[in-house]
């Protein structure tokens, strides 16, 4: 066995077969997508990334101007039912995805439960968000204030942030949901579809992918974690073997 995988413990193969996907496995998976797309940037959210110092150490080695950044978030509830964004004190159990569209300085944030916003969702990226915009190569801001970042809620009933949004029929599928439209990004028609930007007559290929991976992930777990595996064996990600 080569590749990512083979650097798994059984813990976390386990994980990857039948349970939920766990950190290691979402961070290898934004890893081989960074090194396939130079113009986004994939990241794992932190607790780390909500102070100001480490989001500066972090895109010093990472951020080169991409203009489209997407978050894998994990995020919880507590006793109360609020949710949250896991930080120092609290962490979570479920994934979450945000894409964020440097230039138009607005991000779409969804959830494939259809949990409620997490009460400190901007709180806890404005510091990454922030920085990504004070470096961008051409800009005439000397400050940002949270403010001037717009953002969408989206859930899985929801249309104005996209035609689709993964959904999720089960309590163990959140961490592929989270990746999916990160994965999409590798397909530009596709990646339109997600981001709202595609007429209502899609190409077939794309109503493939409509129907077979983002309407259902719980449907499809076995041949979702099967393609996981054989991309973290390969190293790299294929949009086709999305196609069953």
């Amino acid at each position: 066995m080569k590749g990512k995988v083979a650097s798994m413990n059984a813990d976390q193969l386990k994980d990857l077969i039948v349970g939920t996907l766990n950190d290691n496995v979402i961070l290898a998976a934004l890893g081989l997508l960074n090194k396939q797309l130079e113009d986004h940037l994939f990241v794992y959210h932190t607790p780390l990334l909500m102070d100001t110092e480490r989001v500066r150490e972090f895109l010093d080695s990472e951020y080169r101007g991409q203009e489209q950044i997407h978050l894998v978030l994990n995020v919880g509830k507590d006793i109360a039912g609020y949710v949250f964004i896991s930080d120092h004190y609290m962490s979570g159990n479920h994934y979450t995805y945000l894409h964020f569209d440097v230039k138009k300085m607005g991000f779409t944030y969804s959830d494939s439960l259809k949990w409620k916003v997490p009460r400190n969702l901007e709180l806890a990226i404005l510091p990454l968000l922030k920085e990504v915009i004070r470096r961008r190569p051409v800009t005439n801001l000397s400050s940002i204030q949270e403010d001037t970042i717009r953002h969408t809620v989206c859930h899985v009933q929801c249309e104005n942030a996209g035609q689709f949004v993964v959904h999720q029929k089960c309590s163990i599928m959140c961490g592929i949901a989270a990746i999916l439209p990160c994965v999409a990004a590798l397909d530009s028609t596709l990646w339109q579809a997600v981001t709202g930007k595609i007429s209502e007559e899609s190409p077939a290929d794309l109503q493939l992918y409509k129907s077979n991976v983002f309407s259902d992930v719980t449907g499809h777990s076995n041949e979702l974690r099967t393609t996981i595996i054989k991309w973290l064996i390969k190293e790299e990600i294929h949009i086709e073997d999305l196609q069953w």
